[in-house]
């Protein structure tokens, strides 16, 4: 199969490598979609993965349909799905009080894009309990983004924003905006929200500016978004 390969510091290389081979447990997914993390940037700056090693296939926000279920019989080939991009001990003590995403040993483990094979791929690999269906109602770029919704809905939870709250979110990125989004959703839908970005680039403003347009928050009324250019010259 063709797989984007992480080669060195700013270098991938597309080559051909082996397909992940069934192996009655894991599920064998057809990659349909991937969004590129931030993690993803600081990996390719560096050359290494998580681990500290090159060679790195990246990718862990994805979707795809599956082409061997494994060992569940719930799924058939070709029925869309993602996956959380973890791989829990399940027996620490984070995992037995149902906080597998902080997993003790987490980083040790092999994590899909982290530190082992991920969706810079036509194939990957998933055990199975990660694995979860999609409906036909989220389009697969839609599901590429479901990681770093959860990532903004975590966040937003933790602010402890009640109804009626105003909030300022700082960083008008991926995640910023799907913080905006959810505050507007489930909080705050009659409050202001402020945004804040700054941009380093003028290609980062147009990308920016748009981003705000797509989600419909620049010009919702109970949003205010300040783009304060810092330009390189």
């Amino acid at each position: 199969m063709r797989a984007v390969v992480l080669s060195g510091p700013k270098k991938l290389d597309l080559i051909h490598v082996k397909n992940p081979e069934p192996d009655g447990n894991n599920i064998m997914i057809r990659v349909t979609a991937c969004g590129i993390c931030g993690s993803d940037l600081h990996y390719w700056e560096l050359g290494v993965g998580m681990d500290g090693l090159p060679g790195l296939i990246m990718g862990h926000e994805f979707c795809g349909m599956v082409h061997d279920p494994g060992n569940r019989l719930d799924l058939k080939k070709g029925e869309r799905v993602t996956a959380l991009p973890i791989n829990p001990c399940g027996v620490c003590k984070n995992c037995m009080t149902g906080h597998q995403n902080i997993c003790l040993n987490g980083l040790k483990m092999p994590n899909p894009g982290n530190n082992s094979p991920g969706a810079y791929a036509e194939y990957i690999s998933i055990r199975p309990d990660m694995v979860r269906k999609l409906p036909d109602t989220v389009s697969d770029r839609e599901a590429a983004l479901i990681e770093p919704a959860s990532v903004a809905l975590h966040a937003v939870t933790l602010a402890d924003i009640r109804i009626g709250d105003s909030v300022l979110i700082t960083g008008g990125g991926p995640i910023g905006v799907l913080c905006a989004v959810w505050a507007r959703i489930h909080f705050l839908s009659k409050r202001k929200i402020d945004i804040e970005a700054l941009v380093t680039s003028e290609i980062q403003l147009e990308k920016v500016q748009q981003t705000f347009e797509q989600f419909d928050l620049k010009n919702h009324q109970n949003m205010k978004v300040l783009i304060r250019p810092f330009i390189y010259h």
